[in-house]
């Protein structure tokens, strides 16, 4: 046997080897379960008023677990950066271009929001903003999911499984409704969908036909799109004339208070001031500093009432902790939705 042919063969067996691993009972057994556990749940679904024609419309061609969700749930931004941080690399130049550039051309729409919900513009831009870049993350199809693919999660992460059965089964509702097809039913590894990323149990409560066609079309209707993120703002006492946050300079020794939770007027108190020499408003409140440095930084409300009752919960860490945003001051968000410079 010749020195190349006994190489040929050696490389002939490691390739058998390697198929025989890739087609092992283990491999096999690992897809046959997730068949058997989507077989299962529609027991589960079934009881939720899901038809079997919706189920199996769902579920065609899915057979394996979606490798890129589990991957992307091991990493989300808004947990690995400082809040600074993390606003900044979202409210940039070209956020603020687009912002004003959709004011105007959206203007319409909005004024109507305003009016019928009593949510600011500049808000519902914010959000869009944050979200969905204006809706250019439904555009890059690397960056979307079927939405019923968070079975790979009920299925595979026993820390989300309770959500995600929770989420699948409004998915499939809103398939069953009729409101969008299965080949549009797109979203965010963890099901967030459409312009305002809500998740389906969020879309059940809050959708909004505002364009009047006849459905509740938040992935290709930016009408429905805003109006549903009005409407959850509104139904959960969202009330004009308080304030989300400060913006605040901290004095020398801030950085000791880091991660603190006192009330506004404590605050003031220890020397924390607003960079633009304005008073503090509802000076009860109780916030918390979340990046304590020199320069300065925002303070967020930590109250629990105003969690209890947060109206924006699902749109990110802008928002958090927050209940309301007021037209005495509401820099930031206009300042995200490009209405406001530096």
């Amino acid at each position: 046997m010749t020195k190349t042919r006994h190489n040929l063969l050696r490389c002939a067996a490691a390739a058998f080897m390697t198929a025989a691993a890739l087609f092992s009972p283990s491999m096999a057994s690992a897809d046959a379960g997730f068949e058997t556990w989507i077989n299962s749940f529609y027991a589960t679904a079934a009881k939720s008023g899901i038809t079997k024609a919706t189920y199996r419309q769902a579920f065609a061609g899915v057979k394996t677990p979606d490798p890129d969700v589990l991957q992307k749930a091991a990493y989300q931004p808004e947990f690995k950066h400082k809040i600074r941080e993390y606003i900044d690399s979202r409210v940039n130049p070209y956020t603020r271009k687009v912002g004003q550039e959709m004011a105007v051309k959206h203007g319409r729409t909005l004024a109507a929001l305003e009016k019928h919900f009593g949510i600011d513009r500049s808000i519902l831009l914010a959000i869009w903003s944050m979200e969905s870049n204006y809706g250019a993350v439904l555009e890059k199809d690397e960056r979307l999911h079927y939405v019923p693919r968070v079975a790979t999660l009920a299925y595979a992460d026993p820390k989300r499984a309770k959500y995600a059965k929770t989420q699948l089964i409004a998915a499939l509702k809103i398939l069953q409704n009729g409101d969008i097809s299965p080949r549009e039913l797109n979203g965010s590894w963890a099901g967030a969908m459409g312009h305002t990323q809500f998740i389906p149990t969020s879309y059940l409560l809050y959708a909004v036909d505002a364009d009047g066609n006849g459905h509740k079309d938040i992935w290709n209707s930016v009408p429905d799109a805003l109006a549903t993120a009005a409407n959850l703002l509104k139904k959960n006492g969202w009330q004009s004339g308080q304030t989300w946050g400060y913006e605040v300079s901290p004095p020398k020794n801030g950085s000791q208070y880091a991660g603190q939770t006192k009330t506004v007027s404590q605050w003031a108190a220890l020397g924390f001031t607003r960079p633009n020499g304005k008073a503090f408003l509802q000076r009860r409140h109780a916030c918390r500093t979340e990046d304590a440095r020199w320069g300065r930084q925002p303070g967020l409300p930590d109250d629990q009432e105003l969690l209890r009752h947060q109206a924006l919960q699902c749109f990110g860490l802008l928002c958090a902790g927050c209940r309301s945003s007021g037209r005495r001051d509401r820099r930031l968000w206009r300042h995200a939705a490009g209405l406001e410079s530096s």
